[in-house]
């Protein structure tokens, strides 16, 4: 029987609804699974110690940080959606079928679906652990108002050869049709090698006239969503296949819901993740873990 390396976040806001006996029904019942916490030096292990395979547990933050620590490495990649939102599991749709998925990239790192900054972008890594796994995606909507801010983020935004300069509120960077739960982005192709670029430009000060003015552009985006290409004075939202992204200080950036800092010159790709990937049924999961759970009742 194959090896498979279950690398587990307890801090993702389902963890508590996995049941461990079943983990390798949950696989397809071709492998032996051993378990490693999300902070372990699981990528030393994998070469070691010879895994087939390694699946993931948690939520989109807990799979972006898994996928870069096992770039290169020859393994089949199983996702376990137990997060609290888990955008990457909704964007698949037949996708995976195949075992190939697009992803984003920049700086040499992967990105699953989204990566952005300015107004309420921080929403994705400040929300608490303990909050989201009371209050699920409440958790996200508490954090709403405190980060309705107006931002100035000096850029220079290249795409594909046509360049754009300013001030931006927003700068999100997509391979997914939503985020946050917003369904917005319906020109996504999943299998297309391409990605979108939505830019909002700063109206200037952190003022309640000028939250009150990009309260328009985001209802637009977000609310409406795309159907076409959009290129306006405060507004723009493009199919790339290449962006370089010039910031005149460091910036910070949600990126699958973890904070990563982001400065200089930056190039945003779309291309193929090297190992196969396949999302599991969590829903399979509970109904095993329901009959076992009615099983030893009787």
């Amino acid at each position: 029987m194959q090896k498979c390396l279950l690398v587990v976040n307890k801090s993702s806001g389902n963890f508590e609804r996995f049941d461990s006996e079943i983990a390798g029904d949950l696989l397809g019942g071709e492998y032996s699974v051993e378990f490693a916490d999300i902070d372990d030096d699981y990528s030393s292990r994998i070469k070691k110690e010879g895994f087939d395979a390694v699946a993931i547990l948690g939520g989109d933050g807990t799979l972006n940080s898994v996928l870069n620590k096992i770039k290169g490495i020859d393994v089949k990649v199983f996702y376990l959606p137990y997060g609290t939102l888990n955008e990457k599991s909704h964007t698949l749709d037949g996708a995976s079928d195949t075992g190939e998925i697009l992803v984003g990239s920049v700086g040499g790192q992967v990105f699953t679906y989204v990566a952005a900054c300015g107004t309420f972008t921080p929403i994705g890594y400040t929300a608490k652990v303990a909050t989201k796994k009371r209050l699920k995606s409440v958790a996200y909507l508490l954090q709403v108002l405190r980060e309705y801010k107006v931002w100035n983020t000096q850029a220079t935004v290249n795409i594909d050869d046509k360049e754009y300069e300013g001030a931006y509120t927003l700068i999100m960077v997509l391979k997914s049709p939503r985020c946050f739960k917003f369904h917005f982005n319906h020109l996504y192709n999943p299998n297309k090698q391409t990605g979108h670029i939505l830019l909002i430009k700063s109206p200037g000060k952190n003022n309640l006239w000028n939250k009150i003015r990009i309260f328009f552009p985001f209802f637009r985006a977000f609310f409406i969503g795309f159907r076409k290409q959009v290129e306006k004075k405060n507004l723009l939202f493009k199919e790339f296949e290449t962006v370089k992204l010039q910031l005149a200080d460091s910036v910070d950036f949600d990126i699958d819901g973890e904070h990563k800092t982001l400065e200089g010159e930056n190039v945003f790709k779309v291309g193929k993740l090297s190992q196969n990937f396949i999302v599991c049924d969590t829903r399979r999961a509970k109904r095993l873990a329901k009959k076992r759970e009615k099983a030893s009742k009787q």
